[in-house]
């Protein structure tokens, strides 16, 4: 049976409609902005925008992370990469000593009697081991003459006044003996002449001073003396042996007459034997009558008079080889350095299950590819430059090949190596290290140059440009961090944008239901009667 709706249900239904149209006028555009109950839209008013959209950034920002991981390994790659070329750059530098030929050539000089003479090492390349018999019969001496002194006419009591003692000297010309004028000039040799003035030099000082002032040119020196029978000018050849000379003459052309001094004494050679052999100086200084060895000769025997034999007094020199001692401290330091080296390498290459534990420089094959050349290096001969200047491999007295590992230098089953004296002393034996005097090649030093370079402090190697990759890869990967970035912003604006449209509508939507809900109601309930 239908019902027909009374006035009171009529007028309950129009308060239904009239609170639905002031519910839905509560819902209005104010701008480009839709308010609502809760206030401005769009932040969340029906659904949690701020949580979607933090989810949203997340995804967004997953690849640019990932990027950026990449270029933080790349980073730690290139620092451990450093550390490595300053460890291979120190065992660089102990290669470089090792190589060198000079390490292999010192030479240690002793002479037994040292009151005889004494030994110095002249040339290391050119010195040779060995023992030398020195017997030294007569030293070398300057030809000398002297004015004044016992038997003179005429002394000086003072040298630093213009005095002469003696009969009726009316001048120090009297004590050089010159018969007419104030001058006299002294030549020895080749060398430049000296005139000496004595109008202007008036005292024996003053002489002396002029005369050494020329020494250089005239290879002259003068002296004053005390003899206790007055002052004396002592000159004197500076090179010695029998053929120095001094000629002395009025004049200052040097072709005067000759004068005469009160006392003059030739030169002499050193003449002295090595095993045997006999030699001659002029200088008590003595270079090469012992290859690369300087002798200076301090005290001789009796010389041979008649049918007396020489009476020489001797010393031996010996000439030590301190090539095997240098080469073990440079083997030692080869070692050290090595094994820091490959430690590290080992440390910052390690394969981890779990990546995060891994090192940084796991899986570098230009890395790998160097320290393998290096480890494999050190079993490779040496060579040597022949006649022609050919590499030719390196042989010891023996005949077999040189290598680090037969200098001592042995693999270890970890990477590292260590010291096998065996080795090395059989390489003592076999002279190797008098060979290695002689200049050589060692491919381990070749292997490292390849690596970091040999241009000063500049690393220009293989590992330089692995850096280089990596730095350049990093530039590459900075700029897709970049603009991954710059379209993460856009498209997070995009979203705000849509989500906020999105909780509007609800919003709308939800308060349109709220509004119609108590229509609905009563269209669905309509109030019986009886």
């Amino acid at each position: 049976m239908s019902v027909t709706p009374t006035s009171s249900s009529t007028s309950s239904t129009s308060s239904a409609s009239s609170s639905s149209s002031s519910s839905t006028a509560s819902t209005s555009l104010t701008g480009s902005t839709l308010l609502g109950a809760n206030g401005s839209l769009g932040n969340g008013t029906v659904i949690d925008v701020n949580a979607i959209l933090t989810k949203l950034d997340a995804v967004e920002q997953a690849p640019i992370d990932a990027v950026q991981s990449k270029i933080n390994q790349n980073n730690v790659a290139i620092s451990d990469l450093g550390t490595l070329q300053s460890q291979i750059s120190a065992f660089q530098t102990t290669l470089q000593a090792f190589t060198d030929p000079l390490s292999y050539s010192d030479k240690t000089i002793n002479s037994s009697d040292t009151t005889v003479a004494t030994a110095a090492v002249s040339s290391n390349t050119t010195a040779q081991a060995g023992n030398y018999a020195l017997a030294v019969t007569s030293l070398a001496s300057s030809y000398s003459e002297s004015f004044g002194g016992q038997g003179a006419t005429y002394s000086i009591a003072d040298p630093s006044l213009a005095t002469v003692a003696g009969g009726t000297a009316p001048s120090m010309a009297k004590f050089f003996g010159l018969t007419s004028g104030t001058t006299f000039t002294l030549k020895s040799g080749t060398n430049a002449a000296v005139t000496v003035d004595l109008s202007t030099s008036t005292t024996l000082d003053a002489v002396r001073d002029f005369i050494n002032q020329s020494t250089s040119t005239s290879g002259i020196q003068a002296a004053v003396v005390n003899t206790g029978y007055g002052y004396s000018l002592n000159i004197s050849t500076v090179a010695g042996g029998a053929a120095s000379s001094i000629q002395t003459t009025m004049g200052s052309s040097g072709s005067g007459s000759t004068i005469t001094p009160t006392i003059s004494q030739n030169g002499t050679d050193a003449i002295f034997t090595v095993n045997s052999q006999s030699f001659k100086s002029p200088s008590n200084t003595v270079l090469n009558a012992i290859p690369g060895v300087q002798l200076q000769l301090q005290k001789a025997g009796t010389p041979a008079v008649g049918s007396t034999p020489a009476n020489p007094v001797t010393s031996m020199i010996t000439v030590t080889s301190s090539a095997a001692d240098n080469a073990q401290t440079l083997v030692s330091n080869m070692i050290s350095a090595y094994n820091t080296m490959m430690t590290s390498y080992q440390q910052l290459s390690a394969y981890n299950s779990d990546p995060t534990k891994q090192g940084a420089l796991y899986g570098d094959i230009t890395l790998a590819t160097i320290m393998n050349s290096i480890s494999y290096s050190l079993m490779t001969g040496f060579t040597q430059a022949d006649a022609s200047g050919n590499q030719q491999p390196l042989l010891d007295n023996n005949g077999k090949p040189v290598s680090m590992t037969s200098l001592g230098i042995e693999l270890q089953v970890d990477g590292t190596v260590s010291f096998n004296s065996s080795f090395f002393n059989n390489a003592i034996s076999a002279g190797v290290f008098d060979k290695l005097a002689q200049g050589f090649t060692a491919p381990t030093k070749t292997s490292v140059d390849s690596a970091i370079g040999v241009s000063g402090s500049a690393y220009t190697g293989m590992l330089a440009t692995d850096v280089t990759g990596l730095n350049n890869e990093n530039t590459y990967l900075q700029s897709q961090v970049t603009d991954m970035t710059t379209r993460k912003a856009a498209q997070m604006a995009e979203y705000q944008t849509q989500y906020a449209a999105l909780d509007a509508l609800l919003y709308q939507l939800q308060s349109t239901n709220n509004a119609l809900t108590p229509t609905f109601n009563a269209l669905n309930n309509p109030v019986k009667t009886n």
